[in-house]
């Protein structure tokens, strides 16, 4: 059986935390989020919010951009 892009990102959205699911939303409302914005967002450790946004990249739900410091993430 075949599946559209989208059908693939709803599939794997239904699979995520909750906290998940509010950082695809922030990157879907702003258009890209930090592990700094992350971390103050939700009140996580800098570490937690690393695991969090390489999880979602990892499931191909978001991608990397820029080296660093100035690294952000978006869909």
């Amino acid at each position: 059986m075949l599946f559209s892009t989208k059908e693939k990102f709803e599939e794997k959205r239904d699979n995520l935390t909750k906290r998940q699911r509010e950082i695809i939303a922030y990157i879907q409302k702003n258009g890209r989020i930090t592990k700094k914005e992350c971390a103050n967002l939700f009140n996580i450790s800098d570490d937690t919010s690393l695991r969090e946004l390489s999880k979602l990249k990892i499931l191909g739900l978001i991608d990397r951009k820029g080296v660093s410091k100035s690294t952000y993430y978006v869909i």
